[in-house]
């Protein structure tokens, strides 16, 4: 009913025409349909559907029959408190058996979001011994980095002693006339084309070296950061915006089925090999079928 060929109309190439086919409905008809169904709290943009519902974006299906989840927005009126509440619920599509051959019940978005937290996120253990562990690996890998950085930088700041050199005498051979033109190039034109030269010279190798001073100074902090990220990721993620929750999940999952309003994840990895309780995946929609043993 969104689509205007329902009123014998139709866009081409950015431009709305008339078509030759008949209306099927009244214009009348079809408003008072888009307004209901706005009314009961669906959505058809595309990127309204993205942000409404964020989670429909996973690999995420029905345990039951393995029709994808979807989701919607239900509104519901309590008399005693005169008050309205808007719910969003994820359940499976029901598009092979129909809502009454799959008996897979709704979710509310709450409760999917803590069970994402429970079967998900928590089961990742990066722990404060793995980090600590980790951390002194990659400090032992920047100390050996570091020792050719320095190696690096000192070449960098040879070479930029060099071009100070050569500028300054540059300069010198400019004031005292002892540069020659060549051709139709003017004594001028050759100093400006030689300096012009070095100090580009000179100014990528600042950047360079700005570039290898900053990376030595910061990666610590940001791999503290991020162990601290890691520990903490459970209340974290509670904590965060849906599209965020969302993102991150599909980073960390590979699919996962909603059973009984309970979820069975598969991670993906390397999440698959930090899991607390590590078990061997259950075989899903859009996994290799000859596993390991």
């Amino acid at each position: 009913m969104f689509s205007d060929f329902y009123l014998g109309e139709f866009d081409w190439r950015g431009k709305h025409f008339k078509g030759n086919h008949a209306p099927l409905f009244s214009k009348i008809d079809v408003y008072q349909a888009r307004q209901r169904s706005q009314e009961i709290g669906h959505i058809h943009s595309g990127n309204a559907l993205k942000k409404e519902f964020p989670f429909k974006r996973l690999n995420f299906f029905c345990a039951d029959c393995n029709c994808r989840i979807t989701a919607e927005k239900k509104t519901k009126h309590y008399k005693r408190t005169h008050r309205d509440a808007t719910y969003i619920l994820y359940h499976c599509t029901k598009s092979k058996a129909g809502w009454k051959g799959c008996p897979q019940p709704t979710i509310n978005k709450d409760a999917l979001v803590k069970e994402f937290a429970k079967k998900a996120v928590a089961p990742i253990d990066i722990d404060k011994d793995l980090a600590n562990f980790l951390f002194e690996e990659l400090d032992n890998q920047a100390t050996y980095d570091m020792r050719e950085r320095e190696k690096i930088l000192d070449g960098i700041n040879r070479r930029l002693g060099q071009l100070e050199t050569e500028l300054h005498n540059l300069l010198g051979a400019y004031i005292a006339g002892r540069i020659e033109p060549i051709g139709e190039r003017s004594s001028d034109q050759i100093y400006e084309e030689f300096r012009v030269k070095k100090v580009y010279e000179r100014d990528l190798l600042l950047r360079k070296r700005t570039g290898f001073l900053e990376a030595s100074d910061n990666w610590k902090e940001k791999a503290s950061n991020f162990f601290s990220l890691c520990v903490d990721a459970t209340n974290r993620f509670l904590k965060a915006e849906d599209e965020k929750q969302a993102n991150f999940l599909r980073v960390i999952t590979s699919n996962v089925l909603l059973d009984s309003k309970q979820l069975i994840v598969t991670h993906q990895f390397p999440f698959s090999v930090l899991l607390k309780y590590p078990e061997r995946p259950t075989l899903l929609r859009g996994q290799d079928s000859n596993l390991e043993p």
